[in-house]
């Protein structure tokens, strides 16, 4: 019998495609408890469920995540800490019993499986779970409105591209004169 091995693009299609579902569930979730999968995030950093690598420095400086959790009554300061309040341990609980929900029904043992060859894709990637991938940008390439991005006007239409002075788009040409 010829086994051949799974396509790696298979794979990544269906790891991508679980990847939006699962967001998207956890998300209705949390959207439910009027809070936003980071901010769920922020409070299980802030109880010690959560490895606050990465986020330490965010619960230093505080912003507006951490000002509508304080809005919410779900922490609040003690000194130069934060902590939860009782609403907020009540929330936490709450949304982390229902992520666990998804799993019901999955083996432990195939669940310990899935993680330790995620692990190791991870590593093989040179990636990070917990910063994203390694080196200078990522691969999912540029993004938004500043250079270089998709939407960039110099990366535009027209006969040398970009709407610039240079394109065929310029300010104060064709019939818009602007």
């Amino acid at each position: 019998m010829n086994i051949s091995s799974p396509d790696p693009g298979d794979i990544a299609r269906r790891l991508t495609t679980i990847g939006h579902a699962l967001h998207h569930r956890l998300h209705e979730q949390s959207r439910d408890g009027a809070l936003h999968p980071k901010a769920v995030r922020l409070l299980g950093a802030i109880d010690g469920r959560v490895d606050a690598h990465g986020l330490a420095d965010r619960l230093t400086r505080g912003g507006k995540r951490l000002d509508a959790l304080v809005t919410l009554g779900l922490i609040e300061r003690d000194r130069d800490e934060w902590r939860l309040t009782d609403a907020g341990r009540a929330m936490l609980d709450r949304v982390q019993t229902e992520r666990a929900g998804l799993l019901d029904g999955i083996p432990t043992a195939d669940l310990e499986s899935l993680a330790r060859t995620l692990d190791l894709l991870a590593e093989k990637l040179d990636v990070d779970d917990r910063r994203g991938p390694r080196g200078r940008g990522s691969a999912r390439g540029p993004r938004g409105f500043g250079p270089r991005g998709p939407f960039d006007p110099r990366v535009g239409f027209g006969p040398r591209g970009g709407f610039g002075t240079r394109g065929e788009h310029a300010p104060g040409s064709g019939p818009n004169l602007h």
